[in-house]
């Protein structure tokens, strides 16, 4: 069925087939949109705008995940709410000229996706920009108080699960302007489902920690003909405007900074617990254009890198 969507937020959840054209999910406190289990949805000329909560969440589960054993994406710790529906398996996911802007949000303040199935997303055509990506209170003079490893993917998170065949494709579409108070202020990666951008340009994008164009963990990275340019890692110490709000962005890093301090003995690396490990937590300051960690597999195809900057390493 063919549908304008107005409403926010606009929920989908499986098993359906929904198309929506000329939509448009904007100004609400939450996610934009929500599409949960084993939905087929095409969506296209949208716009995902202004909201509080992020643009787009996209799951190929419920809440009932637990219930079957399968646990869920360690990046997508925090969004196991309930939603309508009982579906989970295979989602199919089409986003094409959509605009995804100025969204404020914790973990993939743009796009949020969180695969554990072998699903299929395609976003092509589209632009990614001018969202934030920081969980916190934010209040002024105290500790930050918020999970920093949901201050990453300022345009777009995914996260997949091991052993399965999941793929994202980005294609022919615009990452700009974003932020992160940590990792990946345009992309934020997490899994080894395949996620392929072809055609697409990273640019101007803001993170604290590392990796302020592309930020992959664990990932499995494909980029053809791509441009990642313009993106930079900066220790700020002023706060920033989003939306008509002041944002601290840089006090994600002081708390990442704390947990390390803290920490009674520092164990060595750990994949399963490379947030608050010593593996990974000093790492900032590194990646302005791309930033890969642990087991990540990364080709690069006619990709170009050029004008980022990083404070620390790796420019």
């Amino acid at each position: 069925a063919a549908a304008a969507v107005t409403r926010n937020p606009a929920y989908a959840s499986g098993p359906q087939h929904v198309s929506a054209h000329d939509f448009s999910c904007g100004s609400g406190r939450g996610r934009g949109m929500v599409v949960s289990g084993r939905v087929t949805m095409n969506l296209t000329n949208g716009e995902l705008t202004h909201n509080c909560g992020g643009g787009l969440l996209a799951r190929d589960f419920m809440r009932d995940l637990a219930v079957a054993g399968t646990p869920a994406p360690r990046m997508y710790k925090g969004y196991l709410w309930n939603c309508p529906g009982m579906g989970i398996g295979h989602l199919k996911l089409r986003l094409s000229n959509t605009t995804v802007a100025n969204n404020t949000g914790s973990h993939g303040a743009g796009v949020m996706l969180a695969l554990v199935f072998s699903s299929d997303v395609v976003i092509e055509k589209s632009t990614l920009r001018h969202n934030l990506a920081l969980y916190s209170k934010g209040i002024a003079g105290e500790p930050f108080e918020g999970n920093f490893t949901q201050s990453s993917g300022g345009g777009i998170a995914v996260a997949t699960m091991l052993k399965k065949a999941s793929s994202v494709k980005l294609v022919d579409t615009i990452v700009h302007g974003n932020m992160a108070g940590v990792y990946g202020g345009g992309v934020a990666l997490e899994g080894p489902g395949r996620v392929t951008m072809e055609r697409c340009v990273i640019s101007g994008n803001l993170c604290c920690g590392t990796g302020a164009g592309v930020y992959g963990v664990d990932a499995n990275v494909e980029l053809n003909d791509t441009r990642i340019e313009g993106n930079r890692v900066d220790q700020l110490e002023a706060s920033v405007m989003h939306e008509g709000h002041s944002y601290e962005l840089h006090r994600a890093i002081e708390s990442l900074s704390y947990t390390i301090d803290n920490q009674e003995a520092l164990g060595p690396p750990s994949l399963q617990d490379y947030n608050n490990g010593p593996s990974g937590s000093r790492l900032y300051g590194n990646g302005g254009g791309v930033c890969i960690r642990l087991l990540t597999n990364l080709t690069m195809s006619h990709t170009v890198l050029r004008d980022n900057h990083a404070y620390a390493a790796g420019g």
